[in-house]
C-alpha cells in the first residue's frame, strides 16, 4: 500500500486521436487594461474546460496544455534571482538538515502511523518557478474523521493537541527539504500557495513565481498565518524584488528563533486567514519590510 494520497486534482487534456503531449499558446497581455489579473481569471476558467493549465504574467505569459500530472523536478535556472553559490547552500544546507534531522522524521512519521495510520505523507501540486506545478510534501497532522453525511470536518476539529505542535514547530514541513533537494524549492523565498489561487494574483503579486518557492520567507518571519494576504503577498513581493545572499541569512536566522520560541503559525489562524480569493490592486507596501 502507498504510503502518499493525493489531495487536490489536476485537469487532464485527453485526448487519443492527438499525438502531442504539450501546446502552448503565447498571450500577449494589452496595456490598455487595467488589471490584467482580469484576464488571467478568465483565461483559467475558460482553459480548464480544455484541460489546460494557466501561467501567469512572470511566467511567461503561456497556457500550457498537459496530457500528464507535471511533478518532475524543476530545471535550475540562474535567472530565478540567486545563483550557483545560492543553489550549492540550499543543497548543502538541506542534505545537513536531513542526515541531522533524521530522528525527528522517524519520529514524526510513528507519531503519524499510530495516531492517524496510513498514509503518513501526503502531497499537493503547487505553482513553484514560473508556475510550473510539482509536488510538495508534508506530513499528515489531520484525521480524516467526517460528519454524518458523510463530509470531512472542519480542520480544527481533525488536528488534536499533538498535531498542533507539529505544526507550530514546522515539523510536518520536514519533507519538503527533500523538493529542495531537487531543485523545486529553495530554503528561503515565498511558500509555494495553491493552484487556485493563481487567477487572482495581481501583476505585482505574480511575480512571486520569478523565484523559486521556500521553505520560509520574508513573510513567514513577520506573523505567517497571522496577517492579512494583503500584509503576505506584499511581503513575498517586496522579497522577490530584494532578494540577496545576505537577506537569506537573516530570514534562516529568525526561522530559528521563531521555531525556538514555537511563535510558528496555529490552525485557528490559517482558519481565519481563510482561503485567498483576490485583493485589490497592491499599494505602497514599503512600511511592510
Amino acid at each position: 500500500m502507498s504510503s502518499f494520497t493525493h489531495q487536490s486534482g489536476l485537469p487532464r487534456a485527453s485526448d487519443p486521436h492527438r499525438d502531442w503531449e504539450r501546446a502552448a499558446v503565447a498571450i500577449r497581455p494589452d496595456p490598455a487594461v487595467d488589471r490584467p489579473s482580469l484576464v488571467m481569471r478568465q483565461i483559467t476558467r475558460c482553459s480548464r474546460k480544455i484541460g489546460c493549465r494557466t501561467l501567469g504574467p512572470s511566467a511567461s505569459d503561456t497556457v500550457t496544455q498537459d496530457s500528464g500530472t507535471d511533478a518532475s523536478p524543476v530545471p535550475f535556472h540562474a535567472s530565478r534571482g540567486g545563483g550557483k553559490v545560492e543553489r550549492a547552500f540550499d543543497m548543502m544546507l538541506s542534505l545537513t538538515a536531513i542526515i541531522i534531522l533524521s530522528p525527528l522524521y522517524i519520529l514524526v512519521a510513528l507519531l503519524v502511523r499510530v495516531k492517524l495510520g496510513r498514509p503518513i505523507f501526503y502531497y499537493q501540486l503547487r505553482p513553484g518557478y514560473r508556475g510550473q506545478l510539482f509536488r510538495i510534501y508534508k506530513f499528515r497532522t489531520m484525521s480524516n474523521a467526517t460528519d454524518e453525511k458523510g463530509f470531512l470536518l472542519p480542520d480544527l476539529e481533525r488536528l488534536t493537541p499533538i498535531f498542533e505542535w507539529v505544526r507550530r514547530l514546522s515539523l510536518d514541513e520536514l519533507p519538503q527539504l527533500f523538493n529542495v533537494l531537487r531543485g523545486q524549492m529553495s530554503i528561503v523565498g515565498p511558500r509555494p500557495l495553491l493552484e487556485s489561487y493563481l487567477p487572482y494574483y495581481s501583476t505585482e503579486h505574480m511575480k512571486r513565481h520569478d523565484v523559486l518557492p521556500g521553505l520560509t520567507g520574508w513573510a513567514q518571519v513577520h506573523g505567517r498565518n497571522e496577517t492579512t494576504w494583503q500584509e503576505r503577498l506584499d511581503r513575498d513581493q517586496w522579497y522577490v524584488e530584494n532578494q540577496s545572499f545576505r537577506l537569506d541569512l537573516y530570514i534562516i536566522w529568525l526561522t530559528v528563533l521563531q521555531v525556538l520560541r514555537s511563535s510558528g503559525s496555529s490552525t485557528q489562524a490559517s482558519a481565519d486567514l481563510g482561503l485567498f480569493r483576490g485583493l485589490p490592486r497592491s499599494e505602497n507596501y514599503e512600511d511592510l519590510r
